[in-house]
């Protein structure tokens, strides 16, 4: 659904309250004390559930707060600054959708399109019907994969590069040539399964119609245009400086220890390849300039970056019940988790769509109550970080909601 003309851009960035304090000046005259969001989330460093965060509120035009709790480096005990930059893995999905919409409004792709049409590795692609320890049976599937499937998660595609969990490497090319050739793990479009498969095979498709790389096709379209000038898929040498920690907890939330991002090191190296599904870093400011283009109907400053038409496809459920089978309030779009149904535990509205990072990330575009909100911190140890979004959306909502 297109965001309402009238729609408030949040960007809730978690940063060390007395470093982000004078940012809360912009905010509106109203009834938001600054330091609010900051020293709710404190109970959260507190607790060992992150070591830092940043919250960042604008509207569609400007920033209007932005607070912070936490350090970027536990062991210095650096407060974290509104400037940190964060892996923010598989929000990239919703930038690499952004990029496909803007192929389909040019006239160059429809996402009812087979992937075989622009990718033939995929022509004769089998299906799992059957399998055991002793066998496996394959056959054709009813239909060949879609565009569409790839971007919400029910291709069946469950294949990947096989020999590395890491995530940019070998080449977008040959990861996806490892997926053409591995049998679907179920028939297209009778399950959601979210995965990384299908927006690497989307990204294969953007260099192919658009005769050149993927990297460069977002940098040029998307994240230049912006201005998201610290956003990438590898890091200069002062950006890796600024790059908040990863830290995980134990199970007890005890300990933090420092972790790693599955990405190849040195960060700094372009030896890498760009990973359409989760390979992008980016700071809150950066998140923010990207939400504010869905917040005024796919454009900014004058130029249009989609269609309100491509926007409405995108933040729309497309994928009926089979999520979670029908039994959750989410459903998925097109690189957007969307709302199906109102739940009065959930601040948000049935127009809310979000996406969040492995390490977790996370940004929400409300079009009802005129919101973004963007959550970023860096720990490891997936899981469900309800445990703080959720309070942290709910603030939001209060104190700047329409």
């Amino acid at each position: 659904m297109p965001p309402s003309s009238l729609t408030l851009v949040f960007a809730l960035v978690v940063c060390g309250f007395a470093t982000c304090a004078s940012a809360a000046a912009n905010a509106p005259a109203s009834k938001y004390q600054p330091g609010t969001i900051s020293k709710a989330m404190q109970q959260f460093v507190d607790g060992n559930q992150f070591g830092g965060a940043i919250m960042l509120v604008a509207d569609k035009d400007k920033v209007l707060v932005t607070e912070c709790v936490g350090y970027s480096d536990l062991k210095k005990k650096t407060p974290i600054k509104p400037d940190a930059i964060f892996w923010i893995a598989s929000m990239t999905k919703a930038m690499t959708s952004t990029c496909i919409m803007m192929l389909v409004d040019e006239g160059k792709i429809s996402i009812d399109d087979p992937v075989e049409k622009y990718l033939p590795e995929f022509r004769g692609q089998m299906v799992l019907a059957e399998s055991d320890d002793n066998h496996r049976l394959l056959k054709k599937p009813m239909a060949p994969i879609t565009i569409k499937q790839l971007l919400n998660h029910t291709s069946g595609l469950v294949g990947g590069y096989p020999f590395t969990g890491i995530l940019d490497t070998p080449s977008l090319g040959e990861r996806v040539m490892a997926a053409a050739l591995t049998p679907l793990g179920f028939e297209p479009n009778t399950r959601f399964s979210y995965g990384n498969g299908g927006y690497e095979t989307a990204g294969r498709i953007i260099e192919v119609v658009s005769g050149i790389s993927y990297w460069q096709f977002i940098q040029d379209r998307l994240i230049k245009p912006l201005g998201m000038k610290d956003t990438d898929f590898v890091l200069t040498k002062s950006q890796v400086a600024r790059l908040a920690k990863t830290y995980t907890p134990n199970d007890d939330f005890t300990v933090m220890t420092e972790s790693t991002i599955p990405l190849t090191y040195p960060l700094t190296t372009r030896a890498r390849s760009a990973n359409p599904a989760g390979g992008l870093f980016s700071t809150a400011n950066d998140v923010a300039r990207y939400c504010q283009v869905l917040l005024n109907g796919g454009e900014l400053d004058g130029k249009r970056y989609i269609s309100r038409e491509s926007l409405g496809i995108m933040t729309t459920t497309l994928t009926g019940k089979l999520l979670n089978d029908g039994q959750s309030e989410n459903g998925y779009g097109l690189g957007w988790t969307t709302s199906q149904y109102y739940k009065p535990s959930n601040p948000l509205s049935v127009k809310a769509y979000s996406h969040s990072g492995a390490y977790r990330t996370d940004m929400c575009v409300d079009d009802e109550h005129g919101l973004v909100m963007v959550f970023m911190t860096q720990r490891g140890n997936l899981g469900d970080s309800s445990a703080f979004t959720n309070p942290f959306h709910k603030l939001a909502v209060e104190n700047f909601g329409k």
